[in-house]
């Protein structure tokens, strides 16, 4: 399970998910279907990299490229193991060669996905980026639904981070938190929170509080919102959102509740 940052920044009451108005966006309001994304499937490119710090140890690099060919070719013969040991050890003697402080830039895998959201409804690059140009919808999910899992708030930095080689290799859930909660500080107006699990399709009933209904949105999209809150076992609130005659900003009526 995810636990709270070590600042124990709260998680707030409802979180917010910026769409296209399409099949999945109706199955999250009617059902509480969400996707959980692999690192491959997000827009940023830096998701999921991390440089992977080695030991100067040539002891522990003996013991990591076993370990490497363990988990990857276990059923290896002996003459098999022998040659890709040879190749996989001369292969990470050559790039540590190459890098600065033994270190290596890697992908974490895919084991997991994420569902990301934001702690805010009425942003407009969001609105521009994520809510199909202010013609989608933005809809706020409930994080105790999602109990056990618990959303983590994103740290924004300017380095991408660093795992030692034996985290990497492990592939534990912390480690895979430590890099999906690292991002550019170029994100940082997307003010972003993250919960993971296995990569997928996955229910959380009654999970959507409310949402919020692009400025820009055309009617059948306000008469299919219409359609999917009905069809929804839990009642859920619709907003507008207008875009303001006097500044750059957007609003929501009726405003959202604390």
């Amino acid at each position: 399970m995810i636990s709270h940052m070590a600042n124990e920044t709260t998680i707030p009451k409802r979180l917010w998910k910026y769409r296209k108005w399409n099949d999945h966006a109706r199955a999250m309001i009617e059902t509480g279907e969400v996707k959980f994304s692999t690192f491959s499937e997000i827009n940023d490119p830096f998701e999921g990299t991390c440089w992977v710090k080695f030991s100067a140890d040539s002891t522990e690099l003996d013991r990591y490229v076993r370990e490497v060919l363990a988990q990857h070719h276990p059923d290896d013969s002996i003459p098999m193991r022998t040659r890709r040991y040879k190749a996989l050890h001369k292969d990470f003697q050559d790039k540590l060669g190459e890098a600065k402080g033994n270190t290596l830039q890697y992908k974490a895998s895919n084991r997991y996905g994420l569902f990301s959201v934001a702690d805010h409804c009425d942003d407009i690059l969001m609105w521009s980026h994520y809510g199909y140009q202010h013609r989608g919808v933005c809809i706020a999910v409930l994080p105790e639904r999602f109990a056990p899992k618990v959303f983590r708030q994103v740290r924004y930095v300017q380095k991408i981070p660093i795992a030692t080689a034996w985290e990497f290799l492990g592939g534990s859930y912390e480690t895979f938190q430590k890099i999906a909660l690292s991002k550019s500080v170029a994100w940082e107006y997307e003010r972003e929170w993250r919960t993971a699990m296995e990569p997928g399709v996955r229910c959380f009933p009654e999970c959507v509080e409310r949402m919020v209904v692009g400025a820009l949105a055309a009617e059948d999209t306000r008469r299919e919102v219409d359609e999917a809150v009905k069809n929804s076992s839990r009642r859920i609130q619709i907003h507008e959102a207008h875009l303001s005659d006097v500044r750059f900003e957007v609003t929501i009526e009726p405003p959202i509740p604390g």
